[in-house]
């Protein structure tokens, strides 16, 4: 058991560096930007092999107006799906001792908190999109990085701990 949780923590370590998120841990923002890069994802797959979606992609600037709407659409019902099963199964994932839903107010429970992680996934996706339109940058790209170097110092940390332990 030990080892296995062992495991899955250095597991969900590194989706959450690597994904902008908190996933661990049910916050507003513990999605990240995740829902998004994966509806992107899934477009870009699809432009491949659904028709309409090539014929889409190649119409130019229009076209990719109409791929990135229908993209953040997917990200809003990607971001509700996995905020209501990781809220309704994190009982069971964390042996019960993280969150406590009270039986009387479990549906209404569920509902919010799916719906605050959601709105907490749209406000990052629409930070990332303004970052974008004022030409700073990749927006999405830089809420990544900016996720990335704020957990460095904990990384660094705790990949020098055994040599400071062992007196190196």
């Amino acid at each position: 058991q030990s080892q296995e949780n062992n495991a899955l923590g250095k597991a969900m370590q590194a989706l959450q560096m690597f994904s902008a998120s908190s996933v661990g841990m049910a916050t507003i923002f513990g999605l990240g930007i995740m829902p998004y890069i994966s509806a992107s994802i899934i477009f870009q797959l699809l432009g491949s092999v659904y028709p309409p979606l090539e014929k889409l992609q190649k119409e130019g600037e229009a076209g990719r107006k109409k791929i990135n709407e229908y993209t953040r659409y997917a990200t809003v019902v990607l971001a509700f799906g996995q905020s209501w099963m990781w809220i309704r199964n994190a009982n069971a994932f964390f042996g019960g001792a993280s969150i406590v839903i009270p039986d009387f107010q479990n549906s209404f429970y569920l509902l919010s908190a799916a719906l605050t992680m959601t709105a907490g996934t749209v406000l990052l996706m629409w930070i990332g999109e303004q970052i974008d339109e004022y030409g700073i940058g990749n927006g999405i790209s830089l809420l990544i990085m900016a996720c990335i170097l704020g957990r460095m110092r904990d990384a660094i940390s705790k990949l020098l701990a055994p040599a400071f332990k062992n007196g190196v």
